[in-house]
């Protein structure tokens, strides 16, 4: 009797066991999936453009100087140049001019002197 019962013990713990280690394998996978998806969503490339080309093409005609403008007007502005083949330059005095002067082929920064 001692024996049979000492048997179905160690039967459950083996299958405890083996339970145990098929739910520990499938949350380290979902933990590796969970991680892939957070290096792939870092690393993500960003690709920006212009959103109405055709708005920007006729606004560009007419525009030789941009000046006293925010920080998203300058950026698109930028963008749509070099989309359009154009080499841009940029003047900036600020942090916030920080954006469009990276992404320019050309970009000054003037710092305090320049205000």
């Amino acid at each position: 009797m001692w024996l049979s019962y000492r048997r179905r013990f160690i039967l459950k713990i083996k299958k405890t066991s083996i339970i145990s280690i098929i739910i520990l394998i499938i949350i380290i996978i979902i933990i590796i999936i969970i991680i892939i998806l957070i290096i792939i969503i870092i690393f993500k490339i960003r690709v920006d453009t212009v959103a109405n080309g055709a708005a920007f093409d006729e606004i560009i005609n007419r525009l030789d100087v941009m000046s006293r403008s925010r920080p998203e007007d300058k950026y698109a502005m930028v963008v749509g140049l070099i989309e359009r083949g154009n080499v841009v330059a940029v003047t900036g005095d600020g942090t916030n001019d920080a954006p469009a002067l990276k992404k320019a082929d050309v970009g000054f920064a003037m710092g305090i002197a320049g205000t």
